[in-house]
């Protein structure tokens, strides 16, 4: 696609009818790190990157970092968009239990005791025993699925499979629903057309629950979404760290503490970022070389599996075909799009893209071809008085083959919210 192509298709999608300063960082004398402690790098706001020491995290996204340099630094709620430690989820524990499923995209490893129709008991290796409630729950594997391509498709049935009812996910591969009513730690005990039934344990796989009966969670203000070392992902609000430890409350009302070094990646969530995987596309046109139309996937791979760059699997991101085109209405506060782009590891060798960022139909920003294998490379444009962002993910140098692409934490930078008058 050339570059007047994109931009005339850009000019088509506007035209249909819709459905940063550097944060001031204060420097003192840094305390003695604590044996352990995990160095961390934060991403800021303005792109910008500074490695350190976690010294303290307040509610509010206030953090203190005792940085490499020996400085201690602090930077400004609302500032720092992402700390990460650049160590992928379940290199250090291996993902040896089951998976609690819940709305938002959490999960929770752990050791599953039982469930019945109130709440499901689950022992965590970092946070500790949980007794949430049933509403609250998607689903849950039964038992570990050491394979992990089959453990996320086990994952997404629960999470995205439509059902008005329960679903029963037996070892055989067979499938049912049911009304879920108690799981020991012998047997699944459930109804089936009003008759009670009995199965032993080892040959279910996993409970998919009645979506239409599981209660979202209210999310407001500054929250952390946090990456686990053992695979799982836990938001967690109100969330503050002093030393070595991180507390906070689960979104289905549990306060936990957890070690900060089974930490490996935390997205600090306030209204300064909007992630595009939480926004919905005004237009999405995808026009493949050959083959089907796959369209745009939020979390995860085109393909339908996680989202996996170098090895390495990221949430909060797109994954595109080429040829496509996203857009998405900017508000007047949006200050830049910032991401990373690189190839889906599903691509292997044969696949190549050319990604361009438009804003109004004029081109900001556009790539070289990116071939498999290539680091992800950073985007930031400037959004300042656009009315549209266009995402293109265009041909490379092979035509459509395997042109898997990934937009790794595509984001919006959002200008502060202005405090009341006084305050």
């Amino acid at each position: 696609m050339t570059t007047s192509t994109a931009v005339s298709l850009a000019l088509v999608l506007l035209a249909m009818p819709a459905g940063g300063g550097s944060p001031a960082l204060e420097t003192q004398d840094a305390p003695d790190p604590l044996p352990g402690d995990p160095v961390f790098e934060a991403t800021m706001a303005d792109g910008s990157t500074v490695r350190g020491r976690i010294r303290s995290l307040s509610a509010d996204g206030r953090l203190e970092l005792a940085g490499e340099d020996g400085d201690a630094r602090t930077v400004p709620a609302g500032e720092v968009v992402k700390l990460s430690r650049g160590i992928p989820p379940s290199s250090r524990v291996s993902p040896d239990g089951p998976v609690l499923v819940f709305p938002g995209g959490d999960q929770i490893r752990g050791q599953l005791d039982s469930a019945d129709e109130r709440e499901v008991v689950l022992r965590s290796s970092i946070v500790g025993e949980l007794n949430v409630p049933l509403d609250a729950v998607l689903g849950f594997t039964v038992r570990a699925i050491p394979e992990k391509k089959a453990e996320a498709r086990t994952i997404a049935t629960l999470r995205s499979e439509p059902r008005t009812s329960d679903l029963l996910l037996l070892e055989n591969g067979d499938r049912r629903l049911i009304t879920f009513t108690g799981l020991t730690g012998g047997e699944l005990s459930y109804l089936d057309s009003d008759r009670a039934m009995r199965l032993p344990r080892e040959t279910v796989l996993a409970i998919g629950l009645d979506p239409g009966l599981v209660r979202e969670p209210e999310l407001e203000g500054t929250s952390l979404d946090l990456i686990l070392d053992d695979g799982s992902r836990l938001r967690l609000l109100g969330a503050s760290a002093a030393g070595a430890r991180l507390s906070g409350q689960t979104t289905f009302g549990s306060e936990v503490q957890l070690p900060l070094d089974r930490v490996s990646d935390a997205y600090l969530l306030s209204d300064r970022v909007a992630y595009l995987s939480d926004l919905e596309a005004t237009r999405e046109v995808t026009v493949p070389y050959i083959g089907p139309a796959r369209p745009a996937r939020t979390d995860g791979s085109v393909l339908g599996g996680p989202l996996v760059v170098g090895g390495r699997t990221y949430v909060r991101s797109l994954g595109t075909q080429s040829r496509s085109l996203l857009a998405y209405r900017l508000e007047p506060n949006d200050l830049r799009f910032q991401a990373r782009i690189a190839l889906d590891d599903a691509a292997g060798p044969l696949g190549n893209v050319v990604f361009r960022v438009l804003v109004d139909g004029q081109e900001r920003f556009a790539s070289p071809p990116i071939a498999a294998g290539d680091e992800p490379m950073p985007v930031d444009v400037d959004l300042s008085g656009g009315r549209f962002l266009i995402l293109a993910t265009e041909f490379g140098r092979g035509g459509g083959v395997r042109d898997y692409a990934a937009w790794i934490e595509a984001r919006l930078i959002r200008a502060p919210a202005e405090k009341d008058a006084g305050n």
